[in-house]
């Protein structure tokens, strides 16, 4: 098994959290983390307000643990978020995403009613008649200034999913699996939010998210009301689920660290004093997780963790959820494209310069012949020379016509550097959008033509080009959509590039 090294960033309203993890043979291992606040003016109200900003401070923390580009699943960071196990009904639609989006879409929480969703399946419970689906929805606006946020940190972001159950997805292995005799209770705590998860037979069985008002955390009041949530889950297990499982495993993670672990715990066992009781903090992640760590002073986020550990082989939940949308989930096949051409057009300039040199050599061969043959003239018979002579003087005027047609070629396009302009371009196009041809002209413009899944990737395609150091302007010439293309939306962008002195 070859090592794999991902990345983990979890953003929350207070802290930009990463971790870097490589499974080897001999497990897997926090090589960094890494923690910075979140700036001033970046976050409003659990939404991303300045992506820049947020951007900004990213790639400042990666710069500074020296973390290059890496396959990333980050943290979903929007609000309101809709997260819940729903039931289908027996006759299964034959569209259960679209039917989902309907049901969702009736809910309060909601309201914009314009939608990024996913969903999985769950095991049913003893009261439920049908299949059940675990259900995650969040508004597009909310979820387009985080990936703006994401595409502008330069995150090679494969998913980004909820921290309750990366969270879970940390502690599986150490603390869920084959716990057949109880039912396992996480509460993520961050301030005043909690998200609480029940894992039944190992299964994700119930999710509930609370805004108790108070600091669990600093709050004895706070932490009061905590204690009674997780008291009503297990009275709603014991009357209404009538579960033959009477033991409980109670896990409080704090998603932020140094927040009176060891109070809380004391404080919980007392309220629940037939139950085990754990809290778990960067501080405990060698006991509570399977990551091996290379120092005893290392700490680390768990939900960061959890994160990166969606991307290793290693035993967690089968519950999967991905709230990248569907322009962000096929940018690498764009990618790939456009690299593609890249190097077709650096194979193509070369052979370019080849062909020029393979020319000159050939216009000296035939001009050291022609000096031969007026050495020899005298010898040769005068009508076969002229014969000759015209022949080797057509023969040397098509190989100039054609070098100085080449030379005008090369002179006459931009002076940029293509490598870095086709990276920008490569940088900037969405996952749902491709391009089918890239020209150039004489001048300092190049016209990109493709097509797109939808008119978003198209607009977001023109910001990002616009925002590039080797475009001085991207300019959106056309954006229709083909009805006889699966209804595909063709698109051509002019650009104009910028001429740098020296190059």
């Amino acid at each position: 098994m070859l090592p794999k090294t991902v990345l983990g960033v979890d953003i929350s309203g207070e802290r930009i959290e990463l971790a870097l993890l490589r499974q080897t043979r001999e497990g897997v291992k926090l090589l960094k983390s890494a923690s910075e606040p979140v700036p001033e003016g970046a976050i409003s109200q659990g939404n991303v307000k300045d992506p820049a900003l947020l951007a900004k401070t990213i790639k400042v923390l990666r710069s500074r643990c020296k973390i290059g580009p890496r396959r990333t699943v980050v943290s979903l960071f929007a609000q309101p978020v809709f997260a819940q196990i729903m039931e289908l009904p027996e006759k299964l639609p034959a569209n259960i995403g679209q039917y989902l989006q309907k049901e969702v879409k009736h809910c309060a929480v909601l309201p914009r009613k314009n939608i990024s969703l996913d969903y999985c399946g769950v095991s049913s419970s003893p009261k439920s008649a049908g299949k059940r689906v675990f259900v995650v929805a969040v508004e597009n606006e909310r979820m387009f200034a985080l990936l703006r946020a994401l595409n502008d940190a330069g995150l090679n972001v494969e998913a980004i999913e909820p921290a309750g159950l990366a969270c879970a997805r940390a502690i599986y292995d150490k603390k869920i699996v084959n716990s057949f005799d109880f039912n396992v209770l996480i509460a993520l705590v961050e301030k005043s939010e909690v998200i609480m998860s029940v894992f039944r037979n190992q299964t994700l069985d119930f999710v509930r998210k609370r805004n108790i008002c108070e600091d669990i955390c600093q709050s004895e009041q706070g932490l009061g009301c905590f204690a009674e949530e997780i008291g009503a889950i297990i009275q709603y297990y014991d009357m209404e689920i009538g579960d033959r499982v009477q033991n409980w495993r109670l896990i409080t993670v704090l998603r932020q660290d140094g927040q009176r672990a060891d109070e809380i715990g004391d404080f919980l066992r007392g309220k629940f004093r037939s139950s085990e009781v754990e809290v778990v903090s960067s501080a405990s992640i060698r006991e509570n997780t399977p990551v091996v760590m290379e120092s005893d002073t290392q700490r680390a986020s768990v939900v960061a963790v959890g994160l990166a550990m969606r991307l290793l082989d290693v035993p967690q939940p089968k519950v999967k959820i991905n709230l990248l949308p569907l322009e962000s989930a096929e940018v690498k096949a764009a990618k790939q494209h456009v690299l593609i051409t890249a190097n077709i057009v650096a194979v193509i300039l070369a052979v370019m310069i080849l062909t020029v040199g393979v020319l000159s050599a050939a216009l000296n061969k035939k001009s050291e012949t022609i000096a031969r043959l007026k050495e020899d003239q005298s010898r040769l018979d005068t009508r076969a020379l002229l014969v000759e002579q015209k022949r080797v003087g057509e023969q040397a005027e098509g190989l100039r016509e054609k070098l100085e047609e080449l030379n005008g070629i090369l002179q006459s396009e931009h002076k940029g550097n293509w490598n870095l302009i086709l990276d920008d371009i490569r940088q900037a196009t969405p996952r749902s959008l491709w391009i089918t041809s890239l020209t150039s002209g004489r001048s300092s413009k190049v016209l990109i033509k493709g097509w797109s899944v939808s008119y978003e990737a198209v607009r977001l395609f023109v910001d990002m080009l616009g925002k590039s150091e080797y475009i001085v302007s991207a300019d959106l010439v056309g954006a229709e959509k083909d009805e006889g293309v699966d209804g595909l939306i063709s698109y051509s962008i002019d650009c104009s590039l910028a001429t740098f002195e020296g190059t």
